[in-house]
């Protein structure tokens, strides 16, 4: 797997051209943008001119009711512009980028992971009504298979106020990147590694209140002050969950302190979710060029899944012998 800095070395040699136009296709898009934007505030301007001259307000009327119609229709235009724009920045940029990192992995821009695969991590046991997501990659690591892409889930809670009319609303339930990778032994037990804090940034951890799952106690200070350790069979959890485990753990939530990790072993997949309030992998109108701060990210979290999955075939093995 390259690092960032060969990625990103890579990415200005390759796509060049494919840079080139898309920087065209951008600029064309953002003044179609910025003249949008003008020709909606240009009615506010008329008041303004009334203080000045009545006959100048006129004009301004007149000009400024045309530039709002032929704005409207360009800005139909414009989304559609927008859409193609991102399409092809999806295929040919993050896609490209992608298979830098590793031939064969794949890519699919519009699609996702599988709900079902969400549901199976347990980690998020609130009912859902609504989920989407985008960016899927999928392959292997370490001959794993792999998952991964951005997920969005919420929930539907009606209240009803004092005269008992019904009001509902949608709450978060998850925002971020989903994965989930194969381990090549099937585990016994469920661990559930969870931030201190999951509660105010997933939404309420249950795992703790199911009664089937205890406490861990890994004996690992700087690690236990950042996440905590959930399993219905502690004895196997300590002896998966090794002191490389848990530093690269930790040292991936010291560098995206921003970006809380939730965790779960169940059977024989390892499942991660990654919290983040902002997409991903996005086309920038306003700027030029790929936020290398997202291949990045993405690149660590590959790197961290790697490392755990290799960590947990070799700790099974050891297990099983144990």
């Amino acid at each position: 797997m390259k690092n960032v800095d060969e990625l990103e070395s890579g990415y200005k040699k390759h796509l060049r051209k494919t840079l080139e136009l898309l920087e065209q296709k951008r600029k064309r898009i953002l003044i179609r943008t910025i003249y949008v934007i003008l020709s909606f505030l240009l009615p506010f301007m008329v008041p303004i001119s009334v203080l000045i001259k009545e006959t100048i307000a006129d004009y301004l009327l007149a000009i400024s009711l045309a530039n709002v119609f032929i704005a409207f229709v360009v800005l139909l235009f414009g989304i559609n512009s927008r859409k193609n724009y991102r399409k092809l920045y999806k295929k040919e940029i993050i896609g490209k980028i992608v298979k830098h990192i590793n031939p064969d992995w794949n890519y699919a821009s519009d699609m996702k992971v599988y709900m079902i695969n969400f549901l199976k991590s347990e980690m998020f046991p609130e009912r859902y009504d609504w989920f989407d997501g985008d960016d899927f990659i999928w392959g292997k690591m370490d001959g794993s298979d792999f998952q991964f892409s951005e997920f969005h889930v919420k929930g539907k809670a009606s209240t009803y106020n004092q005269k008992g009319l019904n009001s509902e609303k949608w709450l978060p339930i998850f925002n971020g990147l989903f994965m989930h990778a194969e381990l090549k032994t099937s585990f016994k037990g469920k661990t559930f590694i969870s931030p201190v804090s999951a509660e105010t940034v997933f939404g309420k951890d249950t795992t703790e209140n199911k009664g089937r799952y205890k406490l861990v106690n890994l004996e690992e200070n700087a690690f236990e002050d950042r996440f905590i350790v959930h399993s219905n069979d502690v004895t196997e959890a300590k002896h998966i969950l090794n002191n490389i485990i848990l530093q690269s753990i930790l040292a991936f939530q010291n560098q995206y302190y921003n970006n809380p990790i939730k965790l779960s072993i169940i059977g024989s997949r390892v499942y991660f979710a990654i919290h983040s309030n902002k997409k991903l992998f996005e086309p920038k109108i306003w700027r030029s060029g790929v936020n290398f701060e997202d291949i990045g990210f993405m690149h660590h979290l590959f790197q961290l899944t790697t490392l755990i999955i290799t960590e947990l075939n070799l700790n099974s093995r050891i297990w099983t012998k144990a």
